[in-house]
């Protein structure tokens, strides 16, 4: 978003139109300054209406300020955004990985099991054969 669609997001108006609006407001306050005042008015009101003047070209500028803080922020946020999207996908496929891993861990402990149970049964069944046929089941192994 362009910092002119922000600002016309932000306000409800374009910002030409808001800087004419403005510009419009400060030649007429100008106009004011410049007509002739009535005696009843003192110098102190008079001080205080170009006090007012300078406080709110103060707080113009300081909304301006904010405005563009808001807008690098906005950008910072969307940014950060997609990394976090980034390492979230990430994380899921880590916990994936791990997932599996621990699956084919588990298979190859309960192959390797079998392979121990079946060798010490082969073990059992040599012993228990009469003599002979240790013999003969010996030989039948080589």
């Amino acid at each position: 978003m362009s910092e002119s669609e922000e600002t016309e997001w932000r306000l409800g108006v374009k910002p030409e139109e808001a800087e004419e609006s403005a510009a419009e407001l400060s030649s007429e306050e100008d106009k004011k300054k410049e007509e002739p005042k009535a005696k009843a008015k003192g110098p102190s009101l008079k001080k205080r209406e170009t006090d007012t003047g300078k406080n709110m070209a103060n707080i113009s500028k300081q909304v301006e300020r904010q405005a563009n803080q808001l807008i690098r922020i906005e950008k910072a946020t969307v940014s950060l955004q997609k990394s976090i999207n980034k390492i979230d996908k990430q994380l899921n496929t880590i916990r994936q990985l791990n997932v599996a891993l621990t699956q084919l861990q588990r298979h190859v402990r309960s192959s390797k099991n079998r392979k121990q149970n079946q060798s010490t049964e082969k073990k059992k069944v040599g012993k228990n054969l009469p003599r002979s046929s240790r013999e003969r089941h010996i030989k039948g192994r080589r």
